[in-house]
């Protein structure tokens, strides 16, 4: 299965650049111009992505603005892990990771990968022992 990637990107160019390669790659991709942007995004989807990629320097409402309310105001989308991608030295801590501008399209396929698979591993896993619980 490929990931649902949301895609938080103000930069035109950036953004569908990355769309047409994520694409490219077999991955469902929905974009945001902002953080606002983005969350509204995740009320209108029917499902929600496997992964968030958020850009930190944007108008409106910045990726580290997006980031705090998402865990304020969306519970079951606060548990999507979210790939940081930056120009700056800014690191979020609670991000799966971050990825530093200017980067290689492999590099980012890879850890969108590997976030999705260790995230899911973390599901599987959770649910497992809340089975061996009851």
């Amino acid at each position: 299965m490929y990931p649902h990637v949301l895609l938080i990107e103000d930069d035109r160019e950036s953004r569908d650049m990355l769309a047409l390669l994520l694409q490219s790659e077999g991955m469902y991709v929905t974009l945001a111009l902002n953080g606002v942007d983005g969350l509204q995004a995740l009320e209108a989807i029917q499902a929600l992505p496997d992964i968030i990629l958020l850009d930190l320097q944007m108008p409106l409402m910045s990726g580290q603005e997006f980031f705090t309310a998402l865990k304020k105001t969306h519970a079951d989308a606060s548990r999507i892990p979210v790939v940081v991608l930056t120009g700056t030295n800014i690191v979020l801590p609670e991000a799966a990771a971050t990825i530093r501008k200017p980067f290689h399209l492999d590099d980012l396929i890879t850890a969108i990968h590997d976030t999705v698979s260790a995230h899911e591993g973390r599901r599987r896993a959770a649910r497992k022992r809340a089975a061996s619980q009851e």
